[in-house]
């Protein structure tokens, strides 16, 4: 059974702002098993850099317990690490940033020798160190390269290089995709998912981009306004959203949102016939492969027509957004949508007569 090495419990973070009272966190509890790749999603003010500061005791809670790895380090909201304990504390956290933060007059290997200026290592031991987790990072032949010659992608290889240094283990990524353009997030997506499986770093993602966490992440948490309001696996957060900002999310990550925008906009489908309706299929797990389609036609003498497909790998597992206009009789269509919701597949009635 897999241990915690983040425990927060009970948490709230108070704010005086002058007169104003403000709650950055609330009441969070959150449990992160140690080798697992957690997503903490939610929109700028939703609570996401507090719980970051609160792992490494950059902020200390207002109330509530936190333990990291076997430490307890806070009890009823007071801090119990103090000097070298924290110092050490932090040196098992490992952080990858927005910006990079690199020493723009040092190179590659100086950026990452930098990080183990206080490691118990020769100098020889620490340049060796810093080369081996550069190689690994994929940027042998940038080495001797200064960060003003790097692309952003390679910036945050450095970045991650350096968080690595002393052999965190748990590495945060603050945010640290987004001033990257698709392709380039991939990629580092990829490398922390790699370092991941080859180490067992325990990686916590901070992000507003559900897009991030489907990509890596085993488990997410929503955050809005300084609460977590659902928390799950990634593939049951992506098949069965429960809550409104959720779905928003997950929607704008898919691309449906912006697909049936388009639909709704044709010509045909604002003026659909009293047979017709349009509607989307919602699949996940084994209702990913049932032949439904064919199965509509074959028993119900219902016209399937396709607008729009959409299925991905989750956790090994499938999920997928069917978008279609059903044409049948009236009574035939009743007996079709019946038999849809009978296999467990999610039945969204998006424009025509309900039936």
């Amino acid at each position: 059974m897999t241990e915690p090495i983040i425990e927060l419990n009970n948490i709230t973070v108070h704010f005086q702002n002058g007169s104003k009272a403000v709650d950055a966190v609330k009441n969070v509890n959150l449990s992160i098993d140690r080798g697992d790749v957690f997503g903490i999603v939610g929109y700028s003010g939703a609570g996401k850099s507090t719980i970051v500061r609160l792992i490494n005791l950059l902020h200390q809670p207002s109330s509530g317990d936190i333990k990291v790895g076997s430490l307890q380090t806070v009890k009823n909201g007071q801090v119990l690490v103090k000097g070298k304990e924290l110092r050490k504390l932090r040196q098992k956290i490992g952080m990858i940033f927005q910006h990079f933060n690199l020493l723009e007059q040092s190179t590659v290997l100086g950026n990452v020798v930098f990080a183990l200026k206080h490691a118990s290592l020769s100098k020889a031991d620490r340049i060796a160190k810093a080369k081996k987790l550069i190689k690994q990072v994929g940027l042998a032949d940038r080495i001797d390269n200064y960060p003003s010659q790097l692309s952003g992608g390679q910036k945050q290889r450095v970045a991650i290089a350096r968080a690595l240094a002393n052999d965190p283990e748990i590495l945060i990524s603050d945010e640290a995709t987004s001033a990257l353009d698709p392709k380039t997030t991939k990629q580092i997506l990829a490398l922390l998912a790699d370092l991941n499986r080859q180490t067992g770093v325990t990686i916590v993602l901070i992000t507003h981009e559900m897009q991030v966490v489907k990509n890596i992440a085993n488990h997410v948490a929503v955050m809005k306004d300084g609460e977590i309001i659902e928390q799950n696996s990634t593939f049951q957060i992506f098949a069965d959203p429960q809550k409104p900002l959720t779905k928003e999310f997950i929607e704008t990550a898919s691309g449906n949102k912006e697909a049936l925008e388009k639909i709704l906009q044709q010509p045909a489908i604002q003026h659909l016939q009293a047979d017709e309706l349009l509607v989307e299929l919602g699949f996940s797990g084994k209702s990913t492969d049932e032949p439904l389609i064919s199965s509509l036609a074959k028993n119900y003498d219902v016209t399937v027509n396709i607008l729009y497909g959409n299925i991905e790998t989750i956790e090994n597992a499938s999920i997928g957004t069917l978008i279609v206009i059903l044409s049948a009789s009236a009574g035939k269509l009743s007996k079709a949508l019946e038999a849809i919701r009978k296999e467990k597949i999610k039945l969204q009635i998006i424009k025509g007569a309900a039936q």
